[in-house]
C-alpha cells in the first residue's frame, strides 16, 4: 500500500546539515481582508529559505544540496526547540563531568 511507497522513497538526511539561507516575504491576496479597514487586499507572509547541505561541504554549500521553504513561525518553533534541547544536553554533560570529577577527588582523599 501507500506505506511501502513512503518507506521505499525515504531519504536519509543524517549526513546533511541545516543551513539558513535567507528570509523572504511574499504578498498574497487575503480572502479575509476587509478592504474598508485597509488600503490593500494583500497580506504579507514571511518565510525562511534553508538548505540541507552535505556534512563534508565545510561551509560551502554550492552543490548536492536541497533548498526548502518553510513559514517563519514553524522555522522559529523548530529552531527554539532545537536550541533548548542542545542547551539541556550541554548542561547534562557538564553536570556529569562535574560529578565524575568530584567523585574522583573524593576517592583520592
Amino acid at each position: 500500500g501507500s506505506d511501502n511507497y513512503y518507506n521505499s522513497n525515504s531519504v536519509d538526511i543524517s549526513k546533511y546539515s541545516l543551513r539558513f539561507e535567507k528570509c523572504s516575504t511574499v504578498k498574497q491576496y487575503n480572502l479575509n481582508s476587509n478592504y474598508q479597514d485597509s488600503d490593500t487586499v494583500l497580506s504579507s507572509k514571511r518565510f525562511v529559505i534553508f538548505r540541507l547541505c552535505p556534512d563534508h561541504s565545510c561551509g560551502s554549500c554550492d552543490e548536492n544540496y536541497g533548498e526548502y521553504l518553510i513559514d517563519m513561525e514553524s522555522y522559529l518553533d523548530v529552531m527554539l526547540q532545537y536550541k533548548y534541547e542542545e542547551q539541556t544536553e550541554y548542561c547534562t554533560a557538564c553536570e556529569t563531568c562535574y560529578t565524575q570529577a568530584a567523585q574522583a577527588n573524593n576517592n583520592m582523599a
